[in-house]
């Protein structure tokens, strides 16, 4: 005996929603974290535990490697031995990034803000490089 299973439109409505939720609440760049599954059980987000309270990110990213959650930023760009790219979280004002210790910048600001630098510390690989992203307070 086959039985059919019947949903209404607001039954239909409420389980896309729940889906949907789940969806967004995952992980997300900039996140904290005490270890890489903190940001991912899939293994293709680690937790830069050098950062205060860590911090959800994906190393060696290319442009376009971060999403629409995030921004590829060069680390030291003027240094091809040190430097380092890192998703980083993307953001319009420090309310976005959501935790105390971080503050949103742009690479220009965070490069104006360097003391006792030899060159740029920052620049952001995705769209004009004018986004800004979440990173430690000065």
């Amino acid at each position: 005996m086959r039985h059919k299973l019947s949903l209404s439109l607001p039954a239909v409505a409420y389980l896309l929603g729940c889906l949907l939720g789940l969806s967004a609440c995952g992980p997300k760049f900039g996140d904290d974290c005490e270890n890489s599954t903190d940001c991912s059980v899939r293994n293709d987000r680690i937790c830069d535990t050098s950062q205060p309270g860590g911090y959800c990110t994906i190393p060696n990213c290319k442009t376009g490697d971060c999403g629409d959650d995030g921004v590829c930023v060069r680390f030291r760009p003027q240094e091809p031995r040190l430097s380092t790219t890192f998703c980083m979280a993307k953001c319009d004002k420090t309310k976005d990034c959501d935790r105390d210790r971080y503050a949103c910048r742009s690479a220009e600001q965070v490069n104006e803000n360097a003391v006792d630098s030899t060159g740029d510390l920052a620049e952001v690989l995705d769209g004009s490089g004018n986004a800004k992203f979440c990173i430690l307070k000065d």
